[in-house]
């Protein structure tokens, strides 16, 4: 019996498989019924809805026949029928138009291109990046057109792409590309901003300082700090990608130049970014015009601090020779060396104000997390661009030199190497501001009070100094994203300098505002509250820490608008991973609190009952439907039949338990799952349910 059921299954496959071939005559008849039911109909639709609907494969009639056939098709399946117009625009007659490029462009990725550099992938779980030399379509394109004769044809960059592979070849869409260059494109996803309850205020307050740069813009600079991420430098021989996730890019299939990762690395360089704007006339003016500089600095001898950087804007501005304004206005990222509520933050300031006789000083920083919204964050996109096909390393030094740095893995380490061997301390190579330079830009602080030293950091030091607290309280005011200095204005005053403006151009200074709500739901303008004593009451993040209840402190904090927790990423709190059933690539587990070898027990085995696909991050899918049971994922294996209809919706059975407690004294037992997991599977999903809601998937 069985010996005949096989039979008729084999027999069956075997005719839905084999091929169909109708008769002329049947053809003949179909379109001529066609033609006489439906008017206007070309002949070609008509020969391939009669295949689509009969599933043969006989040959066409004519080679002619033939070629439209494959248009007509190619425009059914992508569902846009002036595909077919387009395609005529390529027909045999201009086919070799492109010829001479095609075959330049061959000979660059063959060769040159080859010997550079090839890809930048994301690095899934090798030990290697690669660098490119073409970071878009128009740059390859660019970058062959000078290798061609100049009376070559050079095609579009969109014809370019269509030559490419596609970069996933199960969609229709992947039809338009050609293939004919080894090569393919992809970009990177939009990276995710967090929220804060602050932007509204924070970009307020951003406009205010604008709008006072551009009423006094005559005697104001107006400058945007920033740090950029730190370019890490490789060992002698194992040169660094610069940049450590670029943009998706030009991505060839032979021969790549590896650098190494960027897991392990000893030394680095930091640009420091800083933008002297050219104030527009008027607050719809262009903001992003302006002189930029680049600093690079060491990170172990020469670390960015608040003082480092207040001394950097002061020569910066004598290099400028700009020291003849008497009002600066900053805007910063808000970051530990620029953040105005910290009191080192706020001498290194106050000894900016002194060392430039400043009549107004202001800074402002971003609210937490939204550091792009500083417009020197647009040179950073540029230095990007000049940073991709980029791998860096630091040279060899003397043996004794090597010998003692290998034993150091730590910056701080190598600080103390350095203290103890002078052979290590760095030269002058950067821009960066010396030791001997802050100290004397900090010598103008002790003009106020000389009891003050660089062991005077945190407000409690500050109330050690009566002369410096006294300044404090008669010229600065501090704000949450603000801080302000001022002089009084009075000749005989012996705590502030005299004015260096005009008198009248001094009394119309007025500290910067706060931003005060309006009755349409914005907040006020410029003018309408410039010169009134304002208060930081409407701050939000102020008003709901108000809301704090004093018994408890109990508050509802605003979540982030991310999928995912970006503070959970300690993959080793975890140590497992899970792979993807389409492209089988492992995937790290990450979470912000280590798990407990029961948690580890119960995760691994409820991972072995899902099939996981990549994009899932597991945030909060604590609910995780149709997973089947290890068991009958083991019979549905050895089964021919495969049946696939015994599956268990974990959801609908969590339902009714999710707002149960969770037995306390079930954490000590950690074998007892293990023995029995059958007697309790209500606390068992209850621990799946706790262990998802801090456990993701690094899916970036």
């Amino acid at each position: 019996m069985t010996t005949l059921q096989e039979n008729s299954r084999i027999a069956s496959e075997l005719q839905a498989e084999a091929p169909r071939y109708h008769t002329r005559a049947m053809r003949i008849n179909y379109q001529r019924t066609c033609d006489l039911l439906l008017l206007k109909v070309k002949s070609s639709i008509l020969r391939t809805i009669y295949q689509m609907l009969t599933g043969i494969v006989s040959a066409a009639n004519t080679t002619n026949d033939a070629k439209v056939d494959e248009r007509v098709k190619l425009a059914l399946e992508l569902g846009d029928p002036d595909i077919t117009i387009d395609l005529r625009e390529h027909r045999s007659g201009r086919s070799s138009k492109y010829d001479t490029f095609w075959k330049i462009a061959a000979q660059f990725l063959a060769g040159k291109a080859a010997d550079v550099v090839t890809a930048v992938d994301e690095r899934r779980h090798d030990t290697v990046v690669h660098l490119t030399t073409a970071i878009s379509v128009n740059d390859l394109l660019n970058q062959i057109k000078r290798e061609c004769p100049p009376e070559t044809p050079i095609p579009s960059a969109q014809w370019l792409r269509l030559q490419f592979w596609p970069k996933n070849p199960t969609r229709l869409s992947s039809l338009q590309f050609t293939g004919l260059l080894p090569l393919k494109f992809m970009i990177q996803t939009r990276q995710l901003r967090a929220f804060h309850l602050d932007v509204h205020y924070a970009s307020a307050l951003f406009r205010y300082e604008k709008e006072f740069a551009v009423k006094f813009r005559k005697i104001t600079n107006l400058i945007f700090l920033d740090d950029k991420h730190r370019c890490k430098v490789g060992e002698p021989g194992f040169p660094i990608a610069a940049v450590e996730r670029g943009k998706k890019v030009m991505v060839s299939k032979d021969t790549t130049f590896a650098v190494a990762d960027h897991d392990i690395t000893k030394t680095g360089i930091i640009p420091s970014v800083a933008m002297i704007c050219n104030i527009p006339e008027s607050i719809n003016g262009d903001f992003y015009a302006g002189k930029v500089h680049i600093g690079l600095k060491d990170p172990i001898f020469q670390p960015s601090s608040p003082l480092r950087h207040a001394t950097e804007t002061y020569h910066l501005l004598l290099d400028e020779e700009l020291v003849d304004k008497p009002v600066l206005c900053l805007y910063t990222d808000g970051g530990p060396d620029h953040h105005c509520t910290y009191t080192r933050v706020q001498l290194s300031y106050i000894c900016l104000f002194i060392a430039l006789d400043l009549n107004y000083f202001v800074a402002i920083r971003t609210p937490p997390q939204h550091s792009w919204k500083n417009p020197v964050e647009r040179i950073m996109s540029i230095l990007n661009l000049g940073l991709q096909s980029v791998g860096l390393m630091q040279t060899e030094m003397n043996d004794d030199s090597e010998r003692l740095i290998s034993k150091c893995g730590t910056m701080n380490e190598i600080r103390k190497k350095a203290e103890e061997n002078p052979i290590l301390k760095p030269l002058k190579t950067f821009t960066a501001a010396s030791e001997t330079e802050m100290e004397r830009f900090w010598e103008t602080i002790q003009l106020v009070d000389d009891s003050v030293t660089n062991e005077d950091r945190t407000a409690e030091h500050i109330k050690q100094r009566p002369l410096l607290q006294k300044f404090f309280e008669h010229c600065y005011t501090a704000r949450h994203y603000s801080f302000t200095i001022k002089k009084c204005g009075e000749p005989g005053c012996t705590i502030c300098r005299p004015p260096r403006c005009l008198p009248e151009d001094f009394d119309q200074l007025h500290r910067l505002l706060d931003p005060q709500p309006g009755e349409d739901m914005h907040y006020k303008s410029f003018e309408e509250l410039y010169g009134k004593e304002t208060t930081e009451d409407h701050r939000p993040s102020l008003k709901n820490n108000k809301t704090k209840t004093k018994g408890k402190m109990k508050f509802i904090r605003v979540k982030h608008t991310m999928p995912f927790c970006p503070s959970a990423a300690h993959a080793k709190n975890v140590g497992i991973t899970i792979n993807c059933v389409e492209c089988e690539k492992p995937r790290l587990l990450i979470s912000v609190k280590k798990l407990t070898k029961k948690d580890k027990t119960i995760l691994r085995r409820f991972l072995d009952t899902i099939f996981y696909t990549c994009g899932m991050s597991f945030h909060n899918t604590y609910d995780l439907a149709m997973a089947i049971s290890p068991k009958q994922h083991d019979d549905t294996e050895n089964d021919d039949e495969g049946d696939d209809q015994e599956i268990m919706d974990v959801e609908s059975e969590n339902k009714n338990e999710r707002d149960e407690p969770e037995d306390s004294d079930n954490e000590d037992e950690s074998g007892n799952e293990e023995k029995e997991p059958a007697e309790e599977p209500e606390k068992e999903e209850d621990s799946i349910r706790k262990i998802f809601s801090r456990v993701f998937v690094n899916d970036s």
